[in-house]
Order: C-alpha cells, then sequence, then structure tokens
C-alpha cells in the first residue's frame, strides 16, 4: 500500500491545517499517478496548475463560476453539449450543430436577438472577411449584401469606332463602385485629330453587363467639342443597351439613337466626354 507523507519545510514557521468537514460522510482526495507537480503556490500568491496531461474541469451538470475576491465576473457553462462563456447577460455560445457562434445570456442560456453591440465607437474591429453575405436589417435574401467592389474600366468607341474617325485617345478614363446588383459608375474620355461620321455613335466598354429587362438613361452633361455642339444636346440622353455594356446617344422624344454627324455640328479635332451614372446588372 502506498504511504502518505506530509512534511513541513525545514525553514518554515507557519502552520499546514487540514480539517475533516462537519459531516459522517466520508470525503476522498485522490491524487493522480504522476510525477509532475499538481498545484504550486508561489510567494507571490499565484495558484499555478501545471500538468504533463489534460486540466479536467468537470462540474458534473453544474456550471464554472469566474470570481474575483468572491465576487463573480464571468461564466463558463454548457448548454445541450455546447459551451457558453460570459459575463452577467452578455455572452457567446459555440453551437457545432449548425457551425454558428452567437449571442447569449451568460446566466440563463437565453438567445439574444438584437441586444448585442460587435464593438463601439472607441472599440472598433479592423478589417471583417466574410465568404458569404452580409445581412442587414432582416434576414431574407432581400436583406443581403454579398457582394461589393470597386475598380477601373477603360470606355471606347469600340473596335470600329462608332460615330467616329478617331485620330488618337488622349486620355480614357472610367472608375466604377459595384454594391450588390447596383453599378455607379464614372468615365472620361477624350479624343484628337477626330471627325464625326453616320455611323450610330455610342461608346462602350462598361464593366458589367446591365440587366436584361431595362434600360438606364444617363445625361449628356459634360461634353465638349469646342463650339461645334449641335443644340440637339439639349435634349439627348445617353442609353445603355439591355443586356449590354454599350450607351449610345439618344433621343427620347424621337425613340432614336443618333449618329455622330447628328449629334456633332460642324467639325472640331477634338472631343471630350464625361459621363456618370448607374445602372442595375443580375447577379
Amino acid at each position: 500500500m502506498a504511504k502518505v507523507k506530509i512534511q513541513g519545510h525545514a525553514s518554515g514557521t507557519g502552520v499546514l491545517t487540514v480539517t475533516a468537514p462537519n459531516t459522517s460522510t466520508d470525503r476522498t482526495i485522490t491524487l493522480p499517478d504522476d510525477t509532475g507537480t499538481l498545484i504550486s503556490s508561489t510567494h507571490t500568491g499565484d495558484l499555478t496548475l501545471d500538468v504533463s496531461g489534460d486540466i479536467i474541469l468537470d462540474a458534473d451538470g453544474g456550471d464554472i463560476f469566474l470570481k474575483d475576491g468572491g465576487t463573480q465576473f464571468g461564466t463558463l457553462r454548457q448548454e445541450n453539449g455546447d459551451l457558453t462563456i460570459g459575463t452577467g447577460d452578455t455572452g457567446i455560445r459555440f453551437h457545432d450543430g449548425d457551425n454558428s457562434i452567437y449571442t447569449v445570456n451568460a446566466t440563463t442560456g437565453a438567445k439574444l436577438d438584437g441586444a448585442v453591440d460587435l464593438g463601439e465607437a472607441a472599440g472598433r474591429y479592423k478589417d471583417l472577411y466574410l465568404s458569404g453575405g452580409l445581412k442587414v436589417g432582416g434576414t431574407g435574401a432581400s436583406n443581403t449584401l454579398d457582394d461589393y467592389e470597386e475598380g477601373t474600366w477603360s470606355p471606347s468607341f469600340g473596335a470600329d469606332n462608332q460615330g467616329f474617325t478617331i485620330g488618337s485617345t488622349a486620355a480614357s478614363i472610367g472608375k466604377y463602385i459595384k454594391i450588390g446588383s447596383l453599378v455607379y459608375f464614372q468615365m472620361y474620355l477624350n479624343i484628337t485629330g477626330s471627325t464625326p461620321t453616320s455611323q450610330g455613335y455610342r461608346i462602350s466598354g462598361l464593366p458589367f453587363t446591365s440587366n436584361t429587362s431595362t434600360y438606364a438613361f444617363f445625361s449628356i452633361g459634360g461634353t465638349y467639342s469646342g463650339t461645334n455642339a449641335d443644340a440637339i444636346h439639349d435634349k439627348a440622353q445617353w442609353r445603355l443597351d439591355q443586356n449590354g455594356t454599350t450607351f449610345r446617344f439618344y433621343i427620347a422624344s424621337e425613340n432614336a439613337n443618333k449618329d455622330g454627324n447628328q449629334a456633332w455640328g460642324g467639325s472640331n479635332t477634338e472631343y471630350a466626354f464625361h459621363v456618370s451614372g448607374t445602372y442595375m446588372i443580375t447577379i
């Protein structure tokens, strides 16, 4: 049979007291069969658990309370096999049944819906990485933001120089922001040594194909050709093709697209175009 030895430190003057509980039921303390340190108390008052294996906290159906000076500041509890951790009425549950983490009351385990903030004004998170959608103001598909993108594109008159015989392109700048199915774009296109033609007048190269069921319209504003702009510009629009990446010079009152000669009066060698607008795409 193994022996039990209680030995005082040769240099110590304190007294180690082991007191039996006031009960008629036997109590047993079982030490593991291990040569490692089970409990070590340093001179600063720290308590160290240092073992070569796992440390197991088993409340056998109860909760585990974290306290400081007798005052509770945290709780570990299990809910149907899941870990819940938190303080007071604010906690999180790790639910492996549906691979989710959600907010709960740390004391009762009840779910909290729309009651807990993530971060605060002076305690913000940095980047958020999502592979799925962000649901805002609701839980349905119509409340889901699942795409955001910023980038550049290159406006042009297309491979066939629609509406102009182009000498050279001095500038072609396009930028866009896509939020879900809505695209906002800006563009600047400047051509020199060029003349209008009788071809249909259009600009191509939008970054995303438009929705198949609708047209989109943008104002003409910001178009320059010296003094040779025809009065037709006062009633014209750009019309984005259905299911396309091209918008055309369009007169709504005539329900007609116009060619380069119709859009410009006289002749000039430099033409500049500033266009911005929004349109819908299918996602």
